[in-house]
């Protein structure tokens, strides 16, 4: 049973039966007319708010907007409605429409019409345009292209339709006779004198120039004229051929001989400047000594003159069996020669001395074709600068062979107690395993031996002696860029290193390394300082469980990191062992990454001075009963997760709240 309440706010809601059927104030479709209260002095009978332009309006629509009244009839908008001003029609042709104020006014023809081009309003005529009366444009007209009018346009429609020539009009079309009553006829601004043989007409810059011609048989040129052109003259032999009575400046003068006989001059001194005289049987008479650049030649010290007899001196003075050239001072049994001397000889035996010439010389020098260019020079020093015996070639780079006969011995210093000098790098050339052996007894128990043989023909040992105090290197010498040294002992034998000197051994210091195949032994010697820095983990080694490194202590005792927030926040487990995040909103989504098996420490939880904050636990967290806690809601509380992974998937984990 409803109560008091219950029925009167039943009845105060209820609606009576009104006989038809009410308009929601929502909208809804009128059957009937609509009759609004006639407009006041205080309120219209119609209002219809102001909006903007529905985007599809349908027909009937009507709308107020900020620029006007519009209305949708048949498809098309019409507004925004105005106030109308009247409109009038001429009665008679042309029309005239009447516009309101600013707008201006045009009359059209029957046969033109109206239309709008470029924002502008123009008349259109037909195309093509034919007038059947004649037209008058008092204001000019302007054709933008073409104009046509074959056969219609007449001499007395143009302003000009004649020309005057030499005084007389000559219409166009018509036929023009030019007499010469007046005895002149004027071109342009030359008058030429009519029946006067005596000019030549020329093109003066454009206009017709006249000269007068004076003389017999010949054109003669007054008034300084300048020809820039080729003169060809007539034949040499032609008397008169060219007269020139005033000054004539001549650019570009081609000059030109007679292709054979003699070339003529004149009586006078002629000069011929860069003149090049060519081909095969040109003739020179008549030159003297004084007109040549060289005419005498020095021969034997006696200058000799063209055309004249000249007798040198002797080349050479004998003296008994001795022969002295060039002025050379000669003495006994000698050939003295002053100067350089070139002895020009293919043979074998080019130059050879001893008392058997050529069969058995003391000396010989071979000039063969295989070493024509190669020879050998000995040459005095000053006093005490030794003599030496050079190679002389036209090569940049020449072998010096010295050999015994058969199984001979080259001997060098056997007699002298000086040592034997190398200036430059020295090469001996042999596949022999005993090379180079150095000893008293020489290559059967040598102090030092190279082994050249094929199999290590090119590997060599270098032994580089340094400044004082420096020591001595032994090193490889190999055309390779890398090529092994090995030291080794006999049987088993000892390699010893540095027993007998107290200086420490140095190995790698060229940046390599030692390699140890075997056992090593250095009991109690290598310390913490010995260790290199690329064999001590760093922090992010520690964390990332780098191998083959050795973790000091001060990285496992690591500082607490800081984890950045954010509402999807990501711990990156090879950053950190320890680390914390203060929460300015909430996790709703925490990524762990790099999460390796047996990492362990902790996550702090801070709430920020709002709190509330709230956090949703990664999988990869599993805690007592597999129940998830809550953090703790108080602003600045702080919960420490403590963790301790068993692998990548699965770390134990308790959360610690509120700790203070």
């Amino acid at each position: 049973m409803p109560t008091a309440g219950q029925w009167n706010t039943a009845f105060a809601a209820k609606q009576d039966d009104l006989g038809y059927v009410p308009l929601s104030i929502a909208g809804g479709t009128m059957t009937g007319r609509l009759v609004t209260a006639a407009p006041n002095a205080s309120n219209s009978g119609l209002n219809i708010t102001p909006g903007t332009t529905p985007p599809n309006p349908a027909n009937g629509d009507l709308w107020v907007t900020n620029a006007g009244l519009f209305v949708r009839v048949n498809g098309v908008t019409i507004g925004p409605l105005s106030g109308g001003t009247a409109s009038s029609f001429a009665a008679t042709a042309p029309l005239s429409v009447s516009f309101p104020g600013g707008i201006v006014t045009y009359g059209l023809n029957t046969d033109s019409t109206l239309t709008v081009t470029g924002g502008n309003l123009a008349l259109r005529l037909p195309n093509p345009n034919t007038w059947t009366g004649l037209q008058t444009f008092s204001a000019g007209v302007s054709i933008a292209s073409a104009f046509s009018a074959p056969g219609l346009v007449k001499n007395s429609d143009l302003v000009n339709a004649s020309t005057t020539v030499n005084g007389q009009t000559c219409a166009l079309g018509g036929v023009c006779t030019i007499t010469a009553s007046a005895g002149t006829v004027s071109i342009g601004v030359t008058t030429v004198a009519l029946g006067n043989s005596a000019r030549v007409l020329f093109d003066n810059a454009g206009v017709l120039g006249e000269y007068p011609i004076t003389g017999t048989g010949n054109v003669v040129m007054s008034g300084s004229p300048t020809l820039t052109g080729t003169v060809t003259a007539a034949a040499a032999n032609v008397s008169g051929a060219v007269s020139i009575g005033g000054t004539v400046t001549i650019a570009n003068v081609l000059e030109t001989f007679p292709p054979s006989g003699n070339l003529a001059g004149t009586a006078d001194t002629q000069t011929l400047t860069n003149k090049t005289i060519s081909g095969a049987n040109n003739t020179l008479l008549n030159i003297p000594n004084a007109a040549l650049l060289n005419s005498s030649i020095t021969v034997g010290g006696v200058n000799c003159v063209l055309g004249s007899t000249c007798t040198p001196t002797q080349i050479g003075t004998t003296t008994g069996a001795s022969l002295a050239l060039n002025g050379c001072t000669i003495g006994v049994n000698t050939l003295c020669i002053t100067g350089p001397v070139s002895i020009t000889s293919p043979s074998a035996a080019a130059f050879v001395v001893g008392p058997g010439g050529a069969t058995n010389p003391a000396f010989q020098v071979d000039a063969s074709a295989t070493s024509q260019a190669a020879g050998l020079k000995i040459t005095g020093a000053a006093t005490g600068g030794a003599v030496r015996l050079d190679t002389i070639d036209s090569g940049a780079n020449t072998n010096l062979s010295i050999n015994g006969k058969g199984t001979g011995s080259i001997s060098i210093g056997n007699i002298s107690s000086g040592g034997i000098g190398l200036g430059n790098a020295t090469v001996i050339q042999s596949a022999s395993a005993n090379a180079l052996a150095v000893g008293p007894n020489g290559g059967s128990n040598p102090v030092l031996q190279v082994n050249a043989s094929v199999a290590s023909s090119v590997t060599g040992v270098s032994v580089v002696g340094q400044a004082a105090g420096n020591g001595a290197g032994i090193g490889v010498v190999s055309p390779s860029t890398n090529e092994g040294l090995s030291i080794n002992g006999k049987g088993s034998g000892v390699v010893a290193i540095g027993n007998v000197s107290t200086g420490a051994v140095q190995v790698g210091q060229g940046g390599g390394g030692l390699t140890v195949f075997n056992s090593f032994t250095a009991s109690g010697l290598v310390t913490y300082a010995d260790l290199a820095s690329a064999a001590l983990a760093n922090a992010s080694q520690y964390f990332a469980g780098a191998s083959n490194v050795v973790v000091p202590a001060s990285v496992i005792y690591q500082a607490e990191t800081t984890t950045t927030y954010g509402t999807t926040t990501t711990f990156d487990f090879s950053t950190f062992i320890n680390t914390a995040v203060t929460m300015v909103g909430n996790i709703t989504t925490m990524t762990l990454n790099n999460v390796k098996a047996g990492q362990a420490g902790t996550i702090a939880f801070i709430q920020d001075s709002t709190g509330g904050r709230t956090a949703v636990f990664n999988s990869i967290f599993k805690f007592a009963g597999g129940v998830t806690p809550s953090l703790s809601t108080t602003p600045n509380a702080v919960d420490v997760l403590t963790y301790s992974c068993r692998s990548a998937s699965f770390c134990v984990a308790s959360l610690i709240p509120n700790v203070k």
